[in-house]
C-alpha cells in the first residue's frame, strides 16, 4: 500500500525484518484485497486514506529462504491529514519518505521500486502523477507479472 502525502510516501519500520517497507499484509477471510490494504494501513500506521484506494497491479516477488513465489495486490492513495503514530508490536516507526532522501537503515528494494512506480501513476483526468508532477513515461516498467497469479482477484473483485 503506497500512501502519499504531498511528495512523500509512507514507510513503516518492521521490527521483525529490521527494515523500511510499505505498509501491508495478508487478507483476512471474507475481506477483499482493497479492504485488506485499508485495514493493514490503519493497523500498522494509524493512517487512513483521504479517498478511495486505487488498484495498481499485482507485483510478483520471491521470498527467501525457500524461494517461494508470491503475488500481492498493490494499491495507492493520498493522505489529506497525517495521524499520530503509536508504535506497536509489529511496527517500530513510520516516516514520510521523499524518494530522493537516504533513510537510516535498510529500505527493502521491492518496496522502494513499488513506491517509485506508484509515484508516476496517472491521477484520473489530470495527466499528472500521484505527486502532482507531469507524467514521465515508464514503458519498460510493469507491475503486473508475466503470467497471471493463480486465484488472483479480477480488478472488479478487488472491492
Amino acid at each position: 500500500m503506497a500512501l502519499w502525502h504531498g511528495d512523500r510516501v509512507l514507510l513503516v519500520f518492521d521490527r521483525f525484518r529490521q527494515g523500511w517497507e510499505l505498509p501491508g499484509g495478508l487478507i483476512e477471510p471474507g475481506e477483499s484485497p482493497r479492504q485488506g490494504a485499508a485495514r493493514e494501513l490503519l493497523e500498522e500506521t494509524g493512517q487512513t486514506p483521504g479517498g478511495p484506494l486505487r488498484f495498481v497491479g499485482y507485483p510478483r516477488f520471491t521470498l527467501a529462504p525457500d524461494q517461494r513465489v508470491e503475488y500481492g495486490a498493490l494499491f495507492s492513495g493520498r493522505c489529506a491529514e497525517v495521524a499520530t503514530f503509536q508504535p506497536n508490536e509489529e511496527i517500530e516507526a513510520v516516516c514520510w519518505w521523499d524518494l530522493h532522501e537516504i533513510l537510516p537503515g535498510r529500505v527493502h528494494a521491492l518496496d522502494a521500486c513499488l513506491a517509485r512506480l506508484t509515484h508516476q501513476l496517472r491521477l484520473p483526468g489530470t495527466g499528472r502523477g500521484m505527486n502532482g508532477a507531469p507524467l514521465v513515461r515508464m514503458d519498460r516498467w510493469a507491475v503486473q507479472p508475466r503470467e497471471a497469479p493463480r486465484q488472483a482477484a479480477a480488478p472488479d473483485q478487488l472491492d
